[in-house]
């Protein structure tokens, strides 16, 4: 049996944290720079307070305690500096413990200190919208609670649902704010104030809010909670997608925007990945983000997937510049942990991207390196890669039911959307005036 390591002191252990953060992980200098910064500090504490030489989790406590607060009960949200504390000494920690840094190292300091373990489960801040909810009286939460598990239950999508948690609330603490002490006192007066309350937001956001509300005051009604139906009283809002000329690259910009991705890094090779499936294969944001192990098959050369969106599945041809470019993020950057998703973040706890999250720091980064302007109330996130692609087909007289079995749509008249953006052919279809006008 192999006798353990013997610790190393603290100056030793800052600085082997400091070499596999730089060296191994790949984190940039500036990143390093602000943890040395709380290390120093960590280091003085231990040399003139605690009169310690070597990292330990009872020196994490003392240190903690030192700096005003208790692990049992810890501020919600965190405070940068606390937030960045605790990274800094789970980081030395895990070195100490383990040797090196692990993606699936356990989560340090995150119980009572006469209740550590390191099999304790890390800390995640609550959501603002779980806030908002938590914080609304019982006979208002409660049926907001109700009618987000029946949504579940019928199969709505994580983002419907984080949506339906995000502005229920806000509807709720409106009508507390008119006097309303519970849902049965609702009112028509109620409802119009609160759809005219939103006139600062844009039309598809009230659309959004309209259908949000006539759709929990049915389950109200339905449930008994409300003795009106009150429905009626939600005006109606007629959007439609085709009023709105979907935002596109060229070819010369794609080819651009990639060219601006810095390949030699981690964290470039992972956004170079993400960039190339969205411009290659138009896949949703929300499916790349999801996208697993096992959803690429490297015999068959494909990605096959059950669209987040429609459910449906969808089997993508899998070019060789693309798979070139997983090959290379999943070998020499793909952080070493037991999750299945493919793209996970560069720093611990190594965690995949959160549901809600479009990735447009990615683009726009690039896109601002590349030069690339986009007008005003003109879209420059990721989904104007997947335009661009049925863009691109359209300009190769691709058929549209082609287009649409690439693109994954449910229903291929979704499909006719991209026809606005098809220049050369909408061109064919101008009628000349002068002809027009000789006509009569």
């Amino acid at each position: 049996m192999k006798n353990a390591p013997s610790p190393l002191s603290l100056t030793d252990l800052v600085k082997e944290a400091e070499k596999q953060m730089l060296k191994e992980l790949g984190r940039s200098y500036f990143t390093v720079i602000t943890y040395q910064y709380f290390w120093r500090k960590l280091v003085k504490f231990a040399a003139e307070v605690a009169r310690m030489d070597v990292m330990s989790e009872d020196l994490a406590v003392q240190y903690i305690e030192h700096l005003g607060y208790s692990l049992d009960q810890l501020p919600s949200p965190k405070p940068y500096v606390l937030g960045k504390t605790l990274s800094s000494l789970r980081i030395l920690l895990d070195i100490q413990l383990n040797g090196q840094l692990s993606a699936d190292r356990p989560g340090y300091l995150n119980v009572p200190k006469n209740g550590l373990t390191s099999e304790a489960p890390r800390l995640r801040r609550t959501s603002r919208a779980v806030e908002r909810l938590e914080l609304l009286p019982e006979q208002f939460r409660t049926p907001v609670e109700q009618y987000l598990a029946r949504c579940k239950d019928f199969g709505f999508s994580e983002a419907s649902l984080a949506s339906i948690l995000g502005e229920l609330p806000r509807f709720c603490q409106f009508i507390i704010g008119l006097g309303l002490g519970s849902l049965p006192e609702l009112e028509p007066p109620h409802i119009t104030a609160f759809i005219l309350s939103l006139n600062t937001l844009s039309p598809r956001t009230v659309g959004g809010y309209s259908t949000l509300v006539r759709c929990f005051l049915r389950f109200l009604y339905l449930r008994q909670i409300i003795q009106s139906d009150l429905t009626g009283c939600v005006p109606s809002c007629y959007l439609t997608n085709y009023g709105k000329i979907p935002s596109v690259w060229t070819q010369e910009e794609v080819v651009k925007l990639l060219a601006q991705v810095d390949r030699g890094s981690p964290r470039g090779k992972r956004d170079y990945a993400i960039l190339m499936l969205g411009a290659r294969t138009g896949m949703r944001v929300g499916d790349i983000i999801r996208l697993k192990l096992n959803n690429i098959n490297w015999e068959q050369k494909r990605i096959e997937i059950i669209q987040n969106k429609t459910k449906a599945s969808l089997s993508i041809p899998l070019s060789e510049d693309l798979g070139w470019a997983l090959i290379d993020y999943m070998k020499n950057a793909r952080p070493k942990t037991k999750c299945d998703v493919v793209f996970l973040s560069l720093h611990s706890p190594y965690s995949p991207f959160v549901a809600k999250d479009n990735l447009y720091h990615i683009i726009a980064k690039y896109r601002r390196m590349a030069g690339i302007h986009r007008y005003a109330r003109q879209s420059g996130g990721m989904h104007t890669l997947r335009h661009s692609l049925a863009s691109n087909l359209l300009s190769l007289d691709t058929p549209l039911p082609t287009i649409s079995n690439i693109l994954g749509h449910s229903d291929p008249a979704s499909t006719a959307y991209y026809i606005k953006v098809d220049i050369a052919h909408l061109r064919e279809c101008a009628i000349d005036a002068d002809e027009v006008s000789n006509e009569h």
